[in-house]
């Protein structure tokens, strides 16, 4: 059958679904395998970050079967133009900058980007397929081709440019193989734009359920919001019962303070008063007591100086003998010196040993002495602690160490009249 059995308009569709069927998924996988490399395909869409976004893109088996195989690995040419631009749109890429009115809208002429024309493909693939009386007019036909030829050359080159130019003056024919695959890939372009419209409808439910939410949501808000005006006003009766309760609470509490003052002031003027009359008596009472008590303390110094002075007086003679008779025994000794001055080499050795002897307990002297420091320490502490008890009757011993004083000069006195001045070795000198 000649090509003139198809009406100009009729040919114009089948020459665009030759072109969305067969020339421009090759330039897609182009585009396709720059962005996933057939070497690393597989572990790329195996990841589980990929596998969780693909969930959702899952649209029949056969796709899921062609991107995760039961056997062999996965391939990019048996992926369809829908595969790989929703692949392509949705997974993360290097490159693809988003077209500036999304994928879902045709791109203006200027934008030239490899988004963009996805974009252009898969709006003529959707406007082809919802034409269900398979006529393309003239207008539309001359500025979709354009759109697709460009786009099939910028992304799988000039070969699949010339594939453009060569479609668009091939001679059709309607019994040809060619036309019957066309209208199989139209079928699946509609079958794919069924599963579009059906998740499309689904969004429509989602957002349906999600307004029906919104404004169950506010319902609740606003119940939420009258609740909480109710509740202020309670809250607003409550504060003013409140502050009613705490000013007649405040006025009570001051007026028992005040009559507690006054009753707490009398109170303290008795307790004074009181107070200051038990001070007074104590007072002339232990006055009384002090003066009777030094009285007494008085007599008893008198009377201990008194027998202190007579034990003076007889400790002073009896030293005196006892000087005397010391002194008639050194005279003794001093004459029997005098006698014992000529002595023998033998004495004078046995003196060096006597010496070394008194070395040695010179010695010990020391480290009795060393003890004796340290028994001296405590006995300064002693001391002081003494002291301190005597500082305690100085008071009471003034009168006590004037006599004292008496005493120590008459003893002085004494003393110096029963000691010689010269020696009696040396009075004929």
């Amino acid at each position: 059958m000649a090509s003139n059995a198809l009406s100009p308009e009729e040919e114009n569709y089948v020459r665009m679904a030759l072109l969305l069927t067969g020339i421009s998924p090759p330039a897609v996988r182009v585009l396709f395998d720059k962005e996933f490399p057939p070497a690393s395909l597989s572990s790329s869409i195996n990841t589980t970050t990929t596998k969780a976004t693909l969930n959702y893109l899952k649209r029949k088996k056969v796709q899921w079967d062609l991107l995760f195989p039961s056997s062999g690995t996965t391939d990019s040419k048996t992926f369809d133009v829908t595969l790989m631009i929703a692949l392509l749109r949705n997974l993360p890429t290097s490159s693809l900058v988003p077209p500036v009115n999304g994928y879902d809208n045709l791109p203006v002429t200027i934008e030239t980007t490899p988004a963009s024309d996805l974009a252009r493909i898969k709006h003529y693939r959707n406007l082809l397929a919802h034409l269900h009386d398979s006529k393309v007019d003239g207008t539309l036909f001359t500025t979709a081709w354009k759109d697709l030829s460009d786009a099939v050359l910028r992304l799988g080159g000039n070969t699949m440019k010339q594939e453009c130019d060569q479609l668009i003056t091939k001679q059709l024919d309607t019994s040809s193989q060619e036309i019957l695959q066309a209208k199989k890939d139209i079928e699946t372009i509609e079958r794919s734009l069924d599963l579009i419209e059906a998740d499309h409808t689904k969004i429509k439910k989602d957002i349906i359920t999600l307004k029906s939410g919104r404004e169950s949501f506010k319902k609740s808000c606003d119940l939420l919001l009258t609740e909480s005006k109710k509740d202020i006003v309670v809250l607003k009766s409550d504060h003013k019962s409140l502050k009613r309760s705490l000013t007649s609470d405040h006025k009570s509490l001051k007026g028992s303070l005040k009559s507690d003052h006054k009753r707490l002031k009398g109170s303290l003027k008795s307790d004074h008063k009181n107070l200051r009359r038990s001070l007074l008596c104590d007072h002339k009472s232990l006055k009384g007591s002090l003066k009777s008590d030094h009285k007494s303390l008085k007599r008893s110094l008198k009377s201990d100086h008194r027998s202190l002075r007579r034990s003076l007086k007889s400790d002073h003679k009896s030293l005196r003998r006892s000087l005397k008779s010391d002194h008639k025994s050194l005279k003794r000794s001093h004459d029997l010196l005098q006698k014992k001055q000529t002595v023998s080499i033998k004495d004078g050795k046995r003196v060096k040993k006597d010496v070394k002897s008194l070395k040695l307990d010179h010695d010990s002297l020391k480290k009795s002495h060393g003890l004796l420091q340290v028994d001296q320490k405590e006995m300064r502490i002693d001391v002081q602690n003494v002291k301190l008890d005597c500082d305690i009757l100085k008071t009471s011993q003034a009168l006590i160490q004037s006599d004292q004083i008496k005493t120590k000069e008459d003893v002085k006195k004494l003393t110096s009249i029963s000691e010689d001045p010269v020696p009696w070795n040396r009075r004929g000198i």
